[in-house]
């Protein structure tokens, strides 16, 4: 499989890049052309803005779509592995009691909805596998995710505790959604870090940054499935115990797969994950 994010040097662009930048300039070329016949460029200006406005508005329905059938085969995924998925997320569970180890059975986790996820068979040893791999990567990010989120809420108490006026909300304000996007990229760390050729954990913060910014509708959508799923397991008590965490693992290697095979940037390994 290649790399999402092909390596290259300081200024050179990147393939997503360069074909942004070859499509704005490629309108540059049109709009001076039809400048040099003596078209009515305001005009053009204007169709090409419908035109980009449309397109935008049927790619967020179709990404709307996609959010959906992810969801509902995220489920039919549950359901025809049910009884090794609940041994996976009861080991899953127990293990996470102990606070230190749910890194590593979460890593453990991935690694065997991802493989679900690419409509593969999975056993035992893949789930050991998931750990030995990723062990010491899963105990960074955990690290990672306690620094960040404690460094925001610290932000979030001060300025109200030493500030006053109308500023203080908007720093506040800004600091909240700094925290809502840094725990919506985790929706997409650990499937694109077990989908990367070289699993680096940097790269794979920043192609979660890249997804969630390229398409915040999707994002939103999947999100909102975490918190419905999560919102009924609480209440009914018996999902999360049984398949709650690993059906959220799925879900999230669902909607990553379904995205990267939307972009080009790998096959699609279940043409059923698109629609």
């Amino acid at each position: 499989m290649p790399a999402l994010v092909v390596r290259r040097a300081v200024g050179e662009e990147s393939v997503w890049q360069r074909d942004w930048l070859c499509r704005k300039r490629g309108q540059g070329r049109v709009a001076r052309v039809a400048f040099r016949d003596g078209l009515h460029c305001s005009g053009l200006a204007l169709e090409c803005r419908v035109s980009a406005t449309t397109a935008k508005g049927e790619s967020e329905i179709m990404m709307t779509k996609e959010a959906m059938g992810v969801f509902w085969q995220t489920l039919k995924d549950v359901w025809e592995e049910l009884l090794p998925l609940c041994l996976v997320n009861l080991v899953w569970l127990f293990a996470s009691l102990t606070v230190i180890l749910f890194p590593v059975t979460l890593a453990g986790g991935h690694y065997v909805a991802n493989r679900v996820a690419r409509g593969k068979t999975f056993g035992t040893s893949d789930y050991i596998d998931g750990v030995k791999m990723y062990w010491w990567r899963s105990l960074l990010w955990f690290l990672a995710n306690l620094v960040v989120v404690l460094l925001i809420y610290t932000n979030v108490m001060f300025y109200p505790s030493q500030f006053q006026g109308l500023w203080v909300s908007i720093v506040g304000g800004l600091w909240v959604a700094l925290l809502i996007f840094w725990l919506t990229l985790q929706m997409y760390f650990w499937p694109l870090l077990i989908e990367q050729e070289e699993p680096r954990m940097l790269l794979a913060w920043r192609n979660s940054a890249y997804l969630v910014l390229i398409n915040p509708f999707y994002a939103f959508f999947v999100a909102s499935f975490h918190i419905l799923f999560l919102a009924v397991s609480v209440a009914t008590q018996l999902p999360l115990v049984f398949v709650g965490m690993v059906t959220l693992a799925i879900l999230e290697n669902n909607a990553v797969l379904a995205i990267l095979v939307s972009v080009g940037k790998i096959e699609d390994p279940r043409p059923k994950l698109t629609v």
